[in-house]
């Protein structure tokens, strides 16, 4: 079982209505999307880490770059209507970011398509300024962009376990902070991706899924981010903290290009 897996269990164990909420959400789109292939799953998406479900969530992440790509003023998502206004220029230019990053995203670790699918979901509406906006200073595209940094921890430590030179005990703390942190992270997609959605509808208020501090939530993953380090740090790979720098470097250009198409 994945660590995004077990996190994703761990936040259904935390927060089940937010968890309920948002495969509500994705399980509409599969029933629009693959009508020929519900009856499998009942029109849900299938059991955890299973590998129907792991289909559904890659089938969503690609109808939403699609959808992207078709470059309209109006889109049907979930089956409703969203009018995004006449930013079709800024919707070329998300395209373009998008497949690229997205698609590698979900290459290196098709794990975290549980995160990827609800943000390729939602990413149509953010060629509508305002949603751009809320997206910015809400942490949206931060929280994006570094997708593809923090899935590389599970890489690493998967690695590292196959030294004989660490010990098993090590490699465990690291993935129980591996796990909380990504607890955090789908925890604060999931909340994104819902508040963006039936935000946009004027259905959803503050208190049906009860928003915590946007700035407070993002603390708290730069607090387990920090933990993940220090374990990480213990174990002392040269060579992973290089690849952790590398990809660190690549998401802070990926957020100035991603908030450049907004």
């Amino acid at each position: 079982v994945s660590l995004w897996d077990r996190a994703y269990d761990a936040l259904r164990e935390s927060d089940r209505e937010l968890v309920e909420r948002y495969e509500k959400l994705l399980s509409r789109e599969i029933q629009i999307t693959d009508a020929d292939r519900t009856s499998e799953a009942g029109g849900r998406l299938g059991d955890s880490s299973g590998p129907l479900r792991r289909e559904q969530l890659q089938m969503i992440t690609k109808r939403g770059l699609q959808r992207l790509e078709d470059r309209k003023l109006k889109y049907t998502i979930a089956g409703h209507e969203f009018v995004v206004g006449t930013q079709i220029d800024q919707a070329a230019k998300l395209v373009l970011w998008a497949k690229d990053w997205i698609s590698l995203a979900t290459k290196d670790s098709p794990e975290a398509s549980v995160a990827w699918a609800g943000i390729s979901l939602v990413l149509p509406l953010l060629t509508n300024p305002k949603t751009a906006e809320d997206a910015n200073n809400e942490g949206f595209t931060y929280m994006t962009t570094r997708m593809r940094y923090y899935a590389a921890f599970e890489t690493m430590v998967r690695k590292l376990a196959g030294n004989e030179s660490v010990g098993g005990s090590s490699v465990a703390e690291v993935n129980s902070s591996i796990v909380d942190l990504y607890e955090q992270i789908l925890a604060f997609h999931l909340k994104s991706v819902l508040r963006f959605y039936y935000g946009r509808l004027q259905r959803l208020g503050r208190d049906i899924v009860r928003y915590d501090d946007w700035e407070e939530q993002q603390r708290k993953i730069r607090s387990l981010e920090a933990t993940v380090h220090q374990n990480l740090g213990q174990i002392n790979n040269f060579a992973s903290r290089q690849e952790l720098e590398r990809l660190n470097v690549t998401s802070a250009k990926s957020l100035e290009e991603l908030q450049g198409c907004l």
